[in-house]
């Protein structure tokens, strides 16, 4: 009886613990999406690039080139298409606004979630498990850069190679033909899903050997039948900047330790429970072609995660692609642990709450506070009166870091800021294009040109007057993640 009544309170202690680890996850999700819906309709930058972002999809929408020669007027990202084109088709129905741009995004990591939830909970069949782990995901929004709704490619990118590779493990052709063209279009969304097609190419040769052709032919055929229709529509512009730019791209390989630290250190409980399969059950784990299978798909994420981190220039939200598919690793190690750990004179309930306690003080480490990420009305102000500013000048406006704000002002766009800095910063072959956009800057004469930070290269030195600009306070109109700039210098009439 009395050995009835312990088993009964270890069985309730367990499921209380895991209950908690649940609530964490309605948390987190609780958080983003109170995060994502108090700013996905601000009007103005989360992240300096997204003003970019929206000028290529506007070019789309109103019916102009996307890749041409870089001039004063306009020099695109260095990203491939697709979620450009994305976003103009939503802009078409919602209006011109980052609204569309972070709703694709925004959908593209529910779309991540889903895929982890179905992937974990059909290896583990447990929707406890596969709803932890997508939390995991959700959890990881802060040091993901805060970036689930941002108006960049990453999660369009993210969800396109995830999608992949739930199909690919199906195993069938049809299904191997699919993950093929998703992974083409994740490509088209952002070049580096060739480093994650690639280690899934060897792994299908690998493990799935009759999927590889009908998988890497459907992945070649649409990508090449994609490039050289663009390549060629553009005159060689579309290498030039998918390609040719993004090689001048320098790897700091010595900071690669301060990378793994800074990126995965707060992801210790996840870490330790993904490998621990391959720690305590090597043997069983390699013989689980499906589990197996993820380990090295997660491979291909995490190697495309730390090396684009390393990059110079480069932000948290790089490592996003690591942390989704550690998120399914994590829940299937759930699932392992929760199946195999038995330790002698232990009771296997007591095991399991341990497990799941270790999990709730995972969640609890990655918890942030979300008004940091969270657009201020002085935030609001000072971009009205900016675009005001903009609207009551007669003459042409340039603002580099902004160049959005003139879209906004109804007044003529010229080029941003990273685009111009990514020509500049290749090498001799890209001077003649570089002299080009400096001479036709400098006789280009502007009633007011504002500037984040001062830049030797294209700063004008003979305008009428220079002041600062004024906010409210000394955090107003910074982004709520990136790089952490904002208009501060001012010159008026600039021969």
């Amino acid at each position: 009886m009395i050995n009835k009544f312990s088993r009964f309170k270890s069985i309730e202690s367990y499921q209380w613990v895991m209950a908690i680890a649940l609530l964490a996850v309605l948390v987190h999700f609780l958080l983003v999406l109170f995060v994502v819906l108090s700013r996905i309709n601000y009007r103005y930058d989360l992240e300096w690039m997204e003003g970019a972002s929206l000028v290529q999809a506007y070019r789309i929408f109103s019916g102009q080139p996307l890749y041409i020669q870089p001039s004063l007027e306009y020099i695109p990202l260095i990203y491939p298409p697709f979620y450009f084109y994305g976003s103009a088709a939503l802009i078409k129905i919602m209006g011109i606004s980052f609204l569309p741009l972070r709703i694709v995004s925004f959908a593209s990591t529910l779309g991540c979630l889903v895929v982890i939830y179905a992937t974990v909970k059909n290896k583990t069949n447990s929707v406890a498990i596969g709803l932890v782990a997508a939390g995991s995901f959700v959890a990881a929004f802060k040091i993901g850069g805060a970036w689930f709704d941002i108006a960049r490619v990453d999660m369009l990118f993210i969800f396109l190679c995830m999608a992949a590779v739930f199909f690919l493990e199906k195993q069938t052709t049809k299904y191997s033909i699919i993950a093929g063209i998703l992974f083409s279009l994740a490509f088209l969304t952002k070049q580096t899903a060739i480093s994650v097609f690639a280690v899934l190419a060897l792994t299908t040769l690998f493990l799935f050997k009759k999927q590889t052709i009908p998988f890497v032919g459907g992945f070649t055929i649409l990508t090449l039948l994609t490039y050289f229709y663009l390549n060629f529509s553009t005159n060689g512009w579309y290498r030039y900047y998918i390609l040719t730019l993004p090689s001048s791209y320098q790897i700091r390989w010595s900071s690669l330790l301060n990378t793994l630290q800074a990126g995965f250190e707060v992801e210790a409980v996840i870490l330790m429970i993904s490998l621990a399969p391959l720690l305590l059950g090597f043997y069983a784990v390699i013989r689980d072609k499906f589990h197996l299978y993820y380990y090295l798909a997660s491979i291909g994420f995490i190697a495309t995660s730390v090396i684009a981190r390393m990059n110079h220039g480069a932000y948290d939200n790089t490592l996003l692609p690591a942390y989704a598919s550690l998120a399914i690793l994590f829940g299937i190690g759930i699932g392992w642990l929760g199946s195999h750990l038995d330790f002698q004179g232990i009771n296997k309930n007591l095991v399991k709450s341990a497990l799941w306690l270790v999990i709730i003080i995972q969640f609890i480490l990655l918890r942030y506070d979300p008004f940091q990420q969270i657009p201020t009305q002085a935030d609001r102000r000072a971009g009205d009166a900016l675009v005001s500013e903009l609207q009551s000048t007669s003459g042409d406006v340039l603002i580099p870091y902004d160049n959005y704000l003139a879209l906004l002002a109804g007044k003529k766009v010229y080029f941003h800021f990273v685009a111009f800095n990514d020509v500049r910063s290749l090498h001799t072959q890209t001077r003649p294009e570089l002299r080009d956009i400096l001479k036709q800057f400098r006789s280009t004469p502007f009633s007011l040109f504002i500037m984040d930070l001062p830049d030797n290269l294209i700063q004008n030195n003979q305008c009428a007057s220079t002041q600062n600009i004024d906010y409210e306070s000394a955090n107003t109109f910074y982004p709520v993640t990136g790089y952490s700039v904002r208009p501060t210098l001012q010159y008026s009439d600039c021969p």
